[in-house]
């Protein structure tokens, strides 16, 4: 009867001890899963994540249902600016914007949020995105602090499964962990934005948030800042320091594109 009894209490110990592992065995797969790279270390002057966004549900996802929040720090009150630099389904079907949080955490007091035009298509069961190269930058040209920022990881130089980026399906939270481990922290403050629409071929559109004439992203979207020499124009008398993206707060998106020339007096003569 001892025996027994003991026979009862291990295999009643073993059960409880092996729940978690069956709980998790037999869990659902979350419907999206974000990975994540760092692109440039914490001390660069823009910010680079890149994203990859993976279908792990049964069923085909709209690309336009689904928004990706990255969480940061402020630098005191500076403002942000956001531009995609290379994205597998084309960065004009890419939207995004930087909202404050409305209850900020010492890793997280606002996100860049990102969401999708109805261009960039579906993502059948299994498939990923492909990724998505993003800069989030200071237009004041002053380098962002990325040590406190929830979502970086200078750690992550391929794509890793990140929990710290966070995923939203027709306004649902799907994946990662909010701030503070807030569920409902995706309802406040802010809704998932309507996507910027797509643009005709052959229609010419920039925001123009860029940090610089250095800036990668403008050659990946079609611009070149010209210093070689050669017409047309004077030899030898083009400048990249003639090129610059001041704030313009009456502007759409915030920013302009400034052109700077000056004359030389020994021409006149």
């Amino acid at each position: 009867m001892f025996k027994t009894l003991l026979l009862v209490i291990a295999v009643a110990a073993g059960g409880l001890a092996l729940y978690p592992e069956w709980r998790a065995a037999h869990q659902a797969p979350p419907q999206l899963t974000v990975r994540y790279k760092a692109g440039s270390p914490a001390t660069a002057a823009v910010a680079q994540p890149w994203l990859e966004v993976v279908n792990t549900s049964k069923k085909r996802v709209l690309l336009s249902d689904v928004a990706i929040r990255y969480y940061f720090t402020g630098d005191g009150a500076s403002s942000y600016a956001f531009n995609c630099v290379q994205a597998t389904v084309g960065c004009s079907n890419i939207a995004g914007e930087t909202v404050a949080l409305a209850d900020p955490t010492t890793t997280a007091d606002r996100y860049l949020q990102i969401s999708f035009t109805t261009g960039a298509g579906s993502l059948a069961p299994g498939a990923k995105s492909g990724a998505i190269g993003l800069q989030l930058y200071r237009p004041d040209g002053r380098k962002p602090d990325q040590l406190d920022d929830r979502s970086f990881n200078a750690a992550d130089t391929t794509f890793q499964a990140s929990r710290t980026v966070t995923a939203y399906l027709r306004g649902a939270h799907v994946w990662g962990d909010e701030p503070a481990g807030r569920a409902a922290a995706a309802a406040r403050g802010s809704s998932v934005p309507r996507p910027r629409p797509a643009h005709p071929r052959g229609i010419v559109f920039d925001d123009f948030h860029y940090s610089g004439a250095d800036d990668p992203a403008l050659h990946a979207h079609g611009w070149l800042v010209r210093t070689s020499p050669g017409g047309p124009g004077i030899h030898d008398t083009w400048s990249a320091a003639g090129v610059s993206f001041p704030v313009e707060k009456t502007a759409v998106g915030g920013q302009v594109l400034q052109l700077r020339a000056s004359t030389d007096p020994s021409l006149s003569k």
